[in-house]
């Protein structure tokens, strides 16, 4: 950006020196009064002024005065210098020329415009031919349209030695970076900049982060347009301020090779509030540019109580513009080594990832491999068609807990999931089918811990009615094999009338629904089917009736609907009592509220609740969001999930309150309480509490009875002392076990561009291999650059 400036400045200069040739040849004059006295030795030019030069140069004047005994010509009043051919014009209040001394003046708010892209302005500028100079003493500045500009406090040019010499040099390009130079040097001869004392300003948005000041400063700058370096330079991203910035890098040269788009430092120093820190003989980074370079990521040093010491130095490597791959080895005090690999590739309609591992330990070895696919189809019958193939292995049940293996592609330590599947989709159709396997790794069992299902389908296609409403036709099919000998087919098929919400004259809402299923299946050694072929159809019906209110008051408004619903399945239940599932407030007026998809909610029941909000009139915020419900029946169903409690004639009074009158305060309750009001059998209390810098947040849950005995506290409490300086504080407790589950206390210092902390992780588990942990830390974020960790403290 600053050679295209510099080019532009450079034909501004040419073009004068073009002009000043053309006024030292014989000249015409045109004008509307032309007077020659003093015996023919001057000539008097007014009104409408026009020197002409060729076919090229035309000088527009409001007066012109020209002695020919003295060879001195002056022009005045609104003076504009065309170049027709070029497109170029300069404007000025004044141009003389002195022929003696071959010396021309443009003075007076000069401005030279080429083809209205690019403006020069400046108070005078001075040609010296014999020198071939042009003298610029005043401030000029250069401009074109797109926002790119460069200021001179005084410039020289020597078209002999082709030398441009500035003064106070300030520069902004398109991006808003901003350069400024004490003296600079632009030789035209060899394209190079030679600059003393720069100062860059770079755009904030550089490193993404508004609130930073990246900069860069040095005492030397040279540029030859392929590559650029600063002597002595200083790199910070800080926020600028009176005090010494929380982090920078010294370094004795800095090189941007434009060329590779690589940024190289020599001798460099990291610095931590003027004291440093680490010292680089030579390191390097990608220029902003560049959104992919090969080179080593972030190293760590990473103590484990568990594994021991081992330093881990990534490599990041572009094969290609559309492949790469991470090569991330780590190495262990105890002879050993873990080699990690992720290979990406994306084309045009696929994309492929693959992750991969290696831990050798003397003579053995422990591997992992993921991998995933999608390839785009394309198919005329769907808007979007697609194939996903996903295979994941570990040679170790505990591989990839024990080292925490972090994987794009599994997000889960205890099952594996390989599958292929074809999906298609368009406006009112939806098709999957798959064939797909889990291994769980925490059965101990090696001939149980696999299932497959091979293969299964889901089709569904929504049907516009006539009659207000629509139709859904919903099909889908597996065939399972897991436990070693357990084997079931299943064929399901749902047709699903829906009528439009209906608003009565008296201001009721009517929904009403049906669904009939078959389900066809057969089973062998299984608790769920018949070891036989059967099929089985299944209806049932949804009637659903809600009465809305509203109040408006002067600042809130309250809400209130009465809601019931009816439901009602010719069908029995099938023995569903072990399955999990819970009811809440979400679900219970829907009918599949159960989430079954091989029956039905059998018998009849009537569901009756309400539900209530306060909000703020000028902003519709909730301020009180509550709602409650229960489901009554005329007989027990003693097939129907326990933990619902819908296999009681009355259901638990289920519900949940949340209260939010500010934004220091929210409480979130969601609970379960038994029909007689006796007991509470589910208890989910979540509490957000903010007062100026102290901010806490606790989750409580209690399972009792029959829907189940999960019961913990934890807390989060933070602190901040001030805009830097907080106290962190994580912790939870098993109620069931009266067990801490971990502990985490993080003390930490944070601007805008560094984060410094202490940190102390205490985590209590045991699973084989996997031991409990006591980590104690200090780490550095600088930003934009990287993380640095110390091992921890055992």
């Amino acid at each position: 950006m600053i050679s295209n400036l510099i080019s532009k400045l450079i034909f501004f200069l040419i073009f004068c020196i073009n002009i000043t040739h053309s006024i030292s040849e014989e000249l015409e004059f045109e004008a509307t009064s032309i007077e020659i006295i003093d015996k023919d030795k001057i000539i008097i030019a007014n009104d409408g002024v026009k020197i002409l030069s060729g076919d090229e140069i035309v000088i527009n004047a409001d007066q012109m005065r020209y002695n020919k005994e003295e060879k001195f010509l002056e022009a005045s009043g609104n003076i504009l210098i065309t170049n027709q051919i070029e497109n170029i014009e300069i404007i000025s209040d004044k141009i003389t020329y002195d022929k003696n001394e071959e010396k021309i003046v443009s003075s007076g708010n000069v401005e030279i415009k080429i083809e209205n892209n690019y403006r020069l302005k400046t108070k005078k500028i001075i040609y010296l031919k014999n020198s071939e100079e042009i003298l610029i003493n005043d401030s000029s500045k250069i401009k074109d349209n797109l926002g790119n500009e460069i200021e001179f406090a005084q410039l020289n040019y020597n078209a002999i030695d082709k030398l441009i010499k500035g003064k106070k040099v300030k520069l902004l390009d398109i991006e808003k970076n901003f350069y400024n130079f004490d003296n600079a040097i632009v030789d035209l001869s060899k394209n190079r900049i030679i600059a003393d004392n720069v100062n860059i300003n770079f755009n904030k948005n550089i490193f993404g982060n508004q609130l930073n000041d990246p900069r860069l400063k040095g005492n030397y700058f040279f540029s030859d347009g392929k590559k650029s370096i600063i002597k002595k330079g200083v790199f910070t991203s800080c926020k600028k301020n009176d005090d010494c910035p929380p982090w920078q890098i010294k370094a004795k040269e800095i090189k941007h090779d434009k060329e590779k788009k690589i940024i190289n430092y020599k001798d460099a120093w990291l610095e931590i509030y003027d004291q440093p820190i680490l010292y680089f003989p030579k390191f390097f980074h990608p220029d902003p540019t560049v959104k992919r370079q090969s080179g080593f990521l972030t190293p760590q040093i990473i103590d484990s109580s568990s594994l021991g010491l081992s330093f881990k130095l990534p490599y990041y490597k572009v094969i290609s513009e559309n492949k790469d791959l991470t090569f991330s080895p780590r190495i262990f005090s105890e002879n050993e080594g873990l080699f990690q690999n992720e290979y990406r590739q994306v084309d045009k309609d696929s994309k492929y990832l693959a992750d991969f591992s290696l831990k050798t330990k003397d003579s053995t070895s422990k591997t992992h491999f993921f991998s995933n696919s999608i390839k785009k189809l394309n198919m005329e019958l769907f808007d979007i068609s697609e194939i996903e193939v996903n295979l994941e292995t570990t040679s170790d049940d505990n591989y990839l807990k024990t080292h925490n293996i972090k994987s794009a592609i599994n997000n889960n330590q205890s099952l594996l999931n390989s599958f292929l599947i074809f999906r298609g989709s368009s406006r009112d159709m939806n098709l999957m089918t798959k064939i797909e396997a889990y291994e769980d790794l925490t059965n101990d069992k090696s001939s149980d811990k696999y299932e497959y299902i091979f293969p299964s389908y889901e089709f569904s296609k929504r049907i516009e009615s006539n009659y207000n409403g629509d139709y859904e036709i919903v099909s889908k099919g597996n065939y399972k094999n897991y436990d070693t000998n357990i084997f079931e087919k299943v064929l399901i098929n749902d047709l699903k009338f829906s009528l439009n919400p209906e608003i009565s004259p008296s201001g009721f809402v009517n929904k009403f629904s049906f669904l009939l299923k078959n389900v066809t299946s057969e089973g062998d050694n299984s608790s769920n089917y018949k070891n036989k072929f059967s099929s089985e159809n299944y209806g049932s019906i949804f009637y659903d009736i809600s009465y809305p209110l509203k109040n408006e008051g002067k600042f809130f408004d309250n809400f209130f609907t009465a809601k019931g619903s009816l439901m009602y399945s010719p069908n029995s239940n099938k023995d569903l009592k072990t399955l999990d599932r819970k009811i809440d407030i979400n679900n219970i007026f829907t009918q599949n509220r159960l989430s079954l998809d091989d029956a039905v909610e059998g018998g009849q029941s009537l569901t009756l609740g309400g539900e209530y909000s306060l909000k703020r009139k000028e902003n519709g915020n909730d301020i009180i969001k509550a709602g409650i419900a229960t489901v009554l029946r005329d007989d027990e169903e003693i097939n129907l999930p326990t933990k619902s409690t819908l296999n009681n004639k009355g259901s638990d009074f289920i519900g949940s309150l949340i209260i939010e009158p500010n934004k220091s305060f929210k409480f979130n309750y969601n609970f379960s309480i038994d029909n007689d009001f006796e007991s509470s059998n589910y208890n989910l209390l979540k509490t957000d509490v903010s007062v100026n810098k102290f901010v806490t947040s606790f989750e409580f849950l209690q399972e009792d009875d029959e829907i189940g005995s999960e019961s913990f506290l934890s807390n989060e409490t933070s602190y901040k002392f001030n805009d830097a300086y907080s106290l962190k504080y994580r912790t939870r407790r098993n109620k069931k076990t009266d067990f801490t589950e971990f502990y985490n206390l993080i003390y930490e210092y944070k601007n805008d561009c560094l984060t410094a902390s202490i940190q102390y992780n205490k985590d209590y588990y045991s699973d084989n291999e996997l031991k409990p942990t006591e980590e104690l830390f200090f780490s550095i974020s600088i930003v934009p650059l990287a993380t640095l960790n110390t091992p921890s403290a055992r």
